[in-house]
This record gives structure tokens, sequence and C-alpha cells, in this order.
């Protein structure tokens, strides 16, 4: 979907308080939640957004939102090259590495820990999902989980556990993490502060 659950708004904004980004990529940008959160607090921030689906960046105004938008998928972005000579302060993936096969998954995520100091990662685990609205791309294609992470300097997580919209109520957590990438030392968790574990 082209919206994602708020559960975790909050974190992300006083996440970025803590970092004075000045340039973003937002990976999978749907209506833009987190460049506009990134726009309130850092203006002047230099906000990028890969979003494959071009009725979303229409509809939802994304040029307006993001300094640079890149209509194509991550996968793509990464074989042509589009993103070789950049690197960023703050990488999000906002909801959408379920939508990869896990393997394809993680090499995006392997890649982008080169490309930023740090990497704000949001998905469910144990939620099934077929396209939506006609998009394709909105299918759920792996089940991650958090240990499929824990290669990465995972700095701390968050996550909530909801029920699906089917009869008996399956439940799935949502989760939130911030990992620094390979060129960037551990965050001070003083200046960051305690997050919750919403379970």
């Amino acid at each position: 979907m082209p919206n994602s659950v708020n559960h975790f708004d909050r974190i992300f904004a006083e996440q970025i308080q803590c970092m004075t980004p000045q340039t973003a990529l937002d990976i999978g940008a749907g209506f833009g939640k987190y460049g506009r959160i990134l726009k309130k607090y850092y203006p002047n921030c230099q906000r990028t957004a890969i979003e494959p689906e071009a009725k979303y960046i229409e509809t939802y105004g994304l040029n307006k939102v993001y300094s640079e938008v890149i209509n194509k998928d991550i996968v793509n972005c990464i074989r042509d090259g589009d993103l070789d000579n950049r690197y960023f302060n703050i990488i999000t993936c906002g909801d959408v590495l379920e939508h990869m096969f896990l393997n394809v998954a993680l090499n995006v995520v392997n890649y982008l820990s080169y490309k930023a100091d740090w990497i704000i990662i949001q998905f469910p685990t144990g939620l099934a999902q077929p396209g939506i609205g006609g998009v394709s791309w909105e299918r759920h294609l792996s089940n991650l989980d958090l240990k499929d992470f824990i290669r990465y300097n995972i700095q701390y997580y968050a996550k909530v556990k909801e029920k699906d919209d089917t009869p008996t109520g399956n439940c799935f957590h949502h989760y939130m993490l911030l990992a620094t990438g390979v060129n960037r030392g551990t965050v001070d968790p003083i200046k960051l502060g305690i997050f919750e574990d919403y379970e």
C-alpha cells in the first residue's frame, strides 16, 4: 500500500532530530511519509525518493516533497548504477523489503550498508498480502524477521503486535530498526534515548 502503519512515526521523528541529516534517501516512498517528516524538521535536507509506481508519484505529489524522485525500483537502481557515486546520511526502507524475495531484500540491505551513515528499516513479519489496487509491487514476497538483520550493527529496534483483516485475526508483528552503515561508528545510545517495545 502507498501508506504504512504510523506506530513508529514519533520514533522516526525523534531519530532524525538526533542526526541532523543533510541528505536522505527514501526507498519505496509511497505517499511520502518519511519525506514529509524530514521536510518538517529539516527543510534544507536534500531528500531523494525511489518509487517504482508512477501513479503514486503523481497522486501524492512526491515531486513537491522530495528534491529528486527516481521512478524505478531499488533493484534496478542498483543494477543501473544510479547510486554508485552517492552517499546519504539516512536511508529509509519503510515497508518495502517484504515486497522482494528474501535473498533480494537482504542483498539490497547489504548494498545500502555502504551507502549511508544510518539505515532505518520498517517491515512486517507473518503478514501475507496480495497485490492491491492492481499494483503488483504491493505483493508480499518474503517473510522477514529481525534475525535476518543480525549481521548488521543494529542500534535498537521496536515492535508492535497487530492482527490482520482475516476472520480469524491472525497475529503479526511490525518492526522498526536502526542500523549503522559500515563506514559509521555506533550511535550514542544516550543521545538517541530509549525507545519502548510496543508489544
